[in-house]
């Protein structure tokens, strides 16, 4: 990372902006170097207020003195409260596309390494994913299906399949037909 700004100015600057701020940063080693940092907010308040100007600070103070260009697409801002946090400020930081991937935690609590490590390897890596052959899948196919008499009645009486053909054409006959059933299965009730 030459001419980068070391992890330690980056913080530095961040916490003399941000004082109420924690702020941790992780370099991971996946394909390439991934920046990811890790901010925790005291409220929910002050994660509305802060976080645009506090990634746009990452932004101006380090982003632009990282080396590649997978470097630059590869930054994540983790912004992390001990509180829940409205739907609609959730839904506008973990949408904005400038400058870094964000992704809000709720309900966290202190930015451990254990912590950070949790949350690489379910944001970033995937380590967590287990992976199943082929073969394992083929030998499972159909097991444990348990056939709904209320969509198989709904299927069978819009005659989207016949014999082993699926007739694409009427799928939107089969969701009339369920919303139908399911709409009369509440009536019932």
């Amino acid at each position: 990372m030459a001419n980068t700004l070391p992890e330690v100015q980056i913080i530095q600057i961040l916490q003399e902006l941000f004082p109420d701020l924690v702020v941790r940063i992780r370099i991971v080693h996946y394909v390439g170097p991934i920046h990811a940092f890790f901010i925790k907010f005291p409220s929910a308040e002050n994660l509305d207020s802060n976080w645009e100007p506090l990634s746009n600070a990452i932004a101006v103070y380090y982003q632009t003195q990282l080396d590649s260009e997978f470097e630059i697409w590869n930054l994540y801002l983790f912004c992390i409260t001990d509180t829940e946090v409205e739907k609609s400020i959730k839904y506008k930081i973990e949408n904005d596309t400038v400058s870094s991937r964000k992704i809000l935690i709720t309900n966290a609590a202190d930015i451990t390494d254990d912590f950070i490590d949790q949350v690489v390897t379910e944001h970033i890596t995937n380590d967590n994913l287990k992976l199943i052959s082929d073969k394992t899948l083929t030998q499972n196919a159909g097991k444990n299906l348990i056939k709904d008499p209320l969509i198989w009645q709904a299927i069978v009486s819009t005659g989207i399949v016949s014999g082993k053909k699926i007739n694409e054409d009427k799928s939107s006959l089969l969701l009339d037909e369920l919303e139908k059933q399911i709409k009369n299965e509440i009536q019932k009730s």
